[in-house]
């Protein structure tokens, strides 16, 4: 787990993938969609951003869906975070990347909040 991220997010981005892709090992960040990890050329970690973006439209088409990693994080969402965070895509989508974007995702949508107590 990327070293920036809190430890109760970590506690809870351990949850989601759990819940995502059945693990919160090291594997889970190869998965994608239906498990056709296997039907990959590479392990999705060594993927760049935009042949990760590339490849997720063949997969909708394909398998009807393009959910990717550890946080099954679809296409749409993803060209979302890498625009709002500024990641160039020929970053490797990475484990601590993908951490990273686990941890956008949960600030997106309220953990500070959330933690101080301001919403339940």
């Amino acid at each position: 787990m990327n070293a920036n991220i809190p430890p109760r997010a970590a506690l809870l981005l351990d949850f989601i993938s759990k819940g995502e892709v059945g693990t919160t090992g090291p594997e889970g960040y190869d998965i994608i969609v239906f498990n056709k990890q296997t039907k990959l050329p590479k392990p999705l970690t060594q993927y760049t951003i935009d042949e990760l973006l590339s490849a997720q439209k063949t997969w909708a088409k394909n398998w009807g869906g393009s959910a990717a990693g550890r946080y099954q994080i679809i296409r749409k969402t993803l060209m979302g975070l890498i625009e709002a965070l500024g990641i160039p895509g020929s970053t490797l989508f990475s484990p601590d990347l993908q951490d990273r974007l686990g941890y956008a995702l949960l600030t997106q949508r309220g953990w500070q909040a959330f933690t101080s107590g301001q919403v339940t």
